[in-house]
């Protein structure tokens, strides 16, 4: 790894002075930093006081900040990196993470909505609304949350109702350019002393940034919640949400050249020209040659999907201690059909998980603090995945090159865990975790079609496999109070995800191992200037180990199938510092910053290719059509070796109200986005620039802003995917974009 023996030195030397918090933009009345309340750690704590590496960011700034959907979430801090993928979501953080695009993949990073773990990613889009906070975890999760995680976890809560306040709520909403507009809006309604009810609800709609109507937007959710509280020492919450997505679909561009074209061949900039546009399909056409005709006729993506869930959470202070239970169902039906890239994705899911855990919490007293508790979470999926391209032999006149996927995949994980918190003195603790997981996953089904491309001119086989995985994860933390403002910390923690299945036959292996991560942290958490100055700090060390990845390849049987396998080893080694000082009773700055070295230190998988693959890395024939592709020594995908966040707020007094002027500069280092290293697939370094100006009034009941995204107009690809379809090697690197400038008006009413 590139000078790590210098890194650690000079780490080594300041990690005691700094540790990663809260960007959250809040302030008491007094001029004093406000103190965030986290449940990161399966109960309520100060995040200046809790042993770990969370960014916490609240509702209200994730509106000012434009976070309306999952991949929004990479504004929040420079450790987390997301993107969506054939509009599967996927989150890494310090460079762990995997190309999840099926139902097949688990993902490395878990997302909780109000405690629950949810699994799929096509359920994700609609929950940015109406939030208390999200809380970014980073490091493995292997000891109090739900299913395993090697790389971190994101943490969305929702507004709770209030008993104890009036009837009131809000409607806000913005409207700009592209045909964008956002309305939101929550009602609260105190029924009673001891009982109150919230609703809430979020329409997004946006037109495509492509000339072929790709990558547009289109979401209605609605949530309701139900507090009741029949005495002061027990509490019962009923949540329910609904969310509905109907739009054309994920946008993607031509962003590289295949070997007979090189240079920004396609258009001006690269949201002029849609993956399946005219201009798009004659490039794909061109470099097809005799494989695939090109273009794909008249194109009819949609993205639909319906979400419903319900959440039960008992919480009931005994004498033995505190007693949470958590009970939830959901249910997704998701439809998708695509173009991107160059031939049809027709895919259709249903999918419902169940999930039950209970947790025992002590009453916080001196001595000891201990958590215990038990998981169960059951998931079954069904998909029809069907895949088509016409092709186009000199020898004969039209063929079809199709596949079917039909899998029923089924997930059962349990778990017991349990923490011990010992307070050794006034000042120094010790925490020790444990948790036991056994996860069991069955895979049935069948897979059809007429893959002429390559293999046999028919196919059908059944989809079969049952197997389990049992893990034992565990995590160690050290923490010392310098002072009342200034805590010392070091962890040693470990996570694990477990294997799976992918399609293909069982003769010829169709399973994968699970991954493991161990994580080492030196890490401090400050305030100073009587809470006017916060700085925090991570040192940290991770060894990953039997990396999953995704990608596509062909069976031993001559069809092109994607996989997952366990093809890497990495170590990641870097420093998070977060700092936030209010420079006046209206100004503030924060500054975050990230130094990551990630590097695959063993990292080799196998392709099929007519000829050399077209990749970064050597390869190296192994007979017949495939080559072993060796990226040893190579640096992580999405993990920037430098990235980070300045920003600054100020407060001016305007007539009977205030005026708020923001600004966040967001910068990153170059990285690459796909495993093939390829030079189309590398993101040059950015710095992206958001701003905003908005008027309150003095009761805070009336707000009217202006806002500008991406300013700068940076070009940020977020994907690479070569096409499997184009000449010898591949060729043709389909990639989506960030949004370019955007910019609009929002309004707020507060009753």
């Amino acid at each position: 790894m590139r000078n790590l023996s210098k890194i650690l030195l000079f780490h080594t030397a300041i990690g005691a002075l700094l540790a990663p918090a809260t960007c959250v933009l809040a302030q008491n009345s007094d001029g004093r930093l406000e103190e965030i309340i986290v449940t990161a750690e399966r109960r309520t704590s100060n995040v200046q006081n809790t042993a770990a590496a969370i960014t916490a960011v609240s509702g209200e700034d994730l509106e000012r900040m434009g976070v309306i959907a999952p991949e929004d979430l990479r504004k929040v801090t420079p450790g987390l990196y997301a993107t969506v993928a054939g509009n599967i979501l996927q989150f890494y953080v310090r460079g762990v993470g995997n190309y999840a695009a099926n139902a097949f993949a688990d993902a490395a990073v878990s997302f909780n909505l109000d405690g629950v773990t949810l699994s799929r990613p096509t359920t994700y889009a609609g929950l940015f609304f109406d939030l208390n906070r999200v809380e970014v975890l980073m490091g493995p999760q292997g000891t109090l949350y739900g299913r395993n995680a090697t790389g971190g976890a994101i943490n969305l809560l929702s507004a709770r109702p209030e008993i104890d306040g009036e009837f009131g709520g809000y409607l806000r909403g913005d409207v700009g350019n592209e045909e964008y507009y956002k309305l939101n809006g929550a009602v609260n309604l105190p029924v009673s002393d001891r009982f109150a009810l919230r609703a809430a609800g979020q329409v997004v709609e946006r037109d495509s940034y492509y000339n072929d109507d790709t990558g547009d937007a289109g979401t209605w959710s609605g949530r309701l919640s139900a507090l009741f509280e029949p005495s002061d020492r027990v509490s019962l919450q009923l949540i329910t949400d609904y969310q509905n997505v109907d739009h054309i679909g994920i946008g993607a561009t031509i962003i590289g050249p295949n070997n007979f074209f090189d240079g920004n061949f396609i258009g001006s900039d690269p949201w002029e020209v849609g993956a399946t546009s005219d201009e798009a399909n004659a490039l794909l056409a061109a470099s097809s040659g005799f494989l695939a005709r090109g273009p794909m006729g008249d194109p009819d993506p949609f993205n639909e999907a319906e979400v419903f869930g319900v959440l039960g959470q008992l919480d009931w202070e005994l004498g033995l201690g505190n007693l949470t239970v958590l009970a939830s169902y959901r249910d997704a039906d998701y439809h998708l059909n695509t173009y991107f890239p160059g031939f049809m994705a027709n895919i259709d899911e249903q999918a419902e998980q169940t999930s039950f855990e209970v947790r025992l919490a002590s009453a916080r007293e001196e001595g000891l603090d201990w958590v215990v508790g038990a998981y169960y979470f059951d998931e079954t999926i069904g998909t029809d995945s069907f895949f088509f391209q016409d092709l186009n032999y000199p020898f004969a006149a039209e063929f079809e090159n199709s596949t079917r996927l039909e899998p029923d995949l089924d997930t059962e994980s349990q778990a017991v865990f349990g923490q011990l918190t010992f307070h050794i003195s006034d000042q120094l603790r010790l925490t020790g975790s444990v948790r036991y997981t056994d996860e069991e996953k069955t895979m049935g089904g069948r897979v059809t079609g007429d893959p002429i491309f390559s293999g046999p001119a028919t196919l059908e086989y059944p989809l079969d496999g049952a197997d389990d995985w049992q893990e034992t994860t565990w995590k160690v933390t050290v923490e010392f109070d310098l002072s009342d403002d200034s805590l010392l910390y070091a962890n040693v923690s470990t996570g694990f995800k477990a294997g799976g299945y992918f399609a293909e036959q069982l003769q010829f292996g169709n399973t994968y191992d699970p991954e493991e991560l161990i994580a080492y942290s030196l890490g401090s958490k400050n305030r100073f200037l009587e809470d006017r100055l916060q700085i925090n700090a991570e040192l940290y060390y991770w060894d990953y180990e039997d990396h999953q990845e995704s990608h596509l390849t062909a069976s031993p049987a001559g069809y092109n199938l994607f996989i997952t396998e366990n093809i890497g080893t990495a170590e990641m080694a870097g420093i998070d510092l977060d700092l936030e000082f209010l420079l006046t009773a209206n100004a503030r700055i924060r500054v975050q910053l990230q130094y990551l070295d990630a590097e695959f230190t063993e990292f080799k998988y196998s392709v099929a290719s007519v000829g050399p693959p077209l990749v970064g890395c050597p390869a190296t024939a192994l007979g017949g059509v495939f080559y072993e592709v060796n990226c040893d020594g190579f640096d992580a995908i999405r993990a920037p070796e430098w990235a980070g966040t300045l920003g600054y707020q100020q407060l001016f007094a305007l007539g009977e109200g205030n005026l708020v002027f923001d600004v966040s500069a967001q910068y990153s280092d170059e990285y690459f986005t796909s495993i093939d290293y390829l030079p189309s697939q590398l993101q040059e370094s950015y710095t992206w620039i958001d701003a905003s100006l908005t008027w309150r009034s003095a009761d805070d009941k009336y707000s009217l802003g202006l806002w500008g995204r991406n300013l700068t107009e940076e070009e940020v690809s977020t994907d690479g995917f070569v096409s499997p379809f184009t000449n010898p090697g591949g060729g043709l690197v389909y990639g989506t974009q960030r949004a370019p400038r955007t910019y609009g008006v929002s309004f707020g009413v507060n009753f």
